[in-house]
């Protein structure tokens, strides 16, 4: 099933999960927000370990500042 809704100009409109289209919103936002950080962004870190590190360490850091 589709998870992304249609456009309102769309002629046939097709279904889509609204469940799993919000699941998807928040795994965008958790995206967004690790993103602020600018290693992750730009990917300073060129081994596949350190950047795992270092996304764990920007999970980490969310966690605690972001109120849910």
């Amino acid at each position: 099933m589709v998870c992304i809704p249609p456009k309102g100009t769309r002629r046939i409109a097709y279904r889509f999960d609204r469940r799993l289209y919000a699941h998807r919103h928040t795994i965008e936002n958790y995206f967004a927000r690790i993103k602020r950080h600018r290693r992750i962004a730009t990917r300073y870190e060129k081994l596949a370990v350190t950047f795992l590190g270092f996304i764990q360490f920007a999970t980490v850091l969310d966690w605690l500042t972001h109120e849910v």
